[in-house]
């Protein structure tokens, strides 16, 4: 092999672990780019859901008044009221009447 072929040889070898170099980096930019994107987005999914239940017990409480609101805060009420008798039942199921008798 010449030292011509050698050195095109070598900067091939160069060229693809610069570009290889590049693209990790790229990648990991990235990669924290959208971890750091993901916990914005989670952290601002809990403070509207936090801001939501805030709304719900203001208008429960009757301190808030919004007619367009208060159909689903009387919906919210039905389906907490059902969870609770299916937590009963799955509790008689699981530990009997035993259970039922303790609540």
């Amino acid at each position: 092999m010449s030292q011509q072929e050698s050195v095109g040889t070598l900067e091939k070898i160069g060229t693809s672990v610069d570009s290889l170099r590049i693209w990790m980096k790229k990648t990991w930019r990235i990669g924290m780019l959208m971890a750091k994107g993901a916990y914005i987005v989670g952290e601002r999914r809990r403070l509207f859901v936090q801001l939501g239940e805030e709304v719900y017990k203001r208008i429960a409480n009757g301190e808030l008044k919004d007619p367009q609101l208060e159909p689903l805060v009387q919906q919210l009420e039905r389906l907490t009221k059902k969870v609770e008798l299916e937590e009963v039942l799955i509790r008689n199921i699981r530990f009997g009447n035993r259970a039922a008798r303790m609540a």
